[in-house]
């Protein structure tokens, strides 16, 4: 948990955490996360990215897909094989065309 921890402050650029308790751990993460989510998009998924390479296989790949897809992030992580590990890409994710009819609806109107 501690290089996971470490591994996102990477990217914020923030200081390593200097805790060792779980409960430490997990706050300074939802701090991080919390200060990688003010950054631009692109350091998000580089974030991601680098996550997958270092902790990830398909089965971590499908899990941040269902993640995205809950909350209409737009794309999806597609894992490549490198050479020198699981990498992934992005694909963007099209939503469905939407009639008048479901828009009006959706709007309340």
């Amino acid at each position: 948990m501690r290089r996971l921890c470490n591994d996102v402050a990477s990217h914020v650029p923030c200081e390593p955490t200097r805790h060792q308790g779980w409960d430490w751990l997990v706050n300074d993460l939802d701090l991080t996360l919390e200060q990688l989510a003010r950054k631009k998009l692109y350091k998000f998924m580089d974030c991601i990215d680098e996550l997958t390479r270092i902790h990830g296989d398909a089965a971590f790949v499908e899990d941040r897909n269902g993640i995205f897809d809950a909350h209409d992030f737009g794309y999806r992580m597609i894992l490549a094989d490198s050479g020198v590990g699981p990498r992934c890409y992005w694909k963007i994710h099209t939503e469905p065309e939407r009639t008048d009819e479901s828009m009006t609806a959706a709007w309340g109107s």
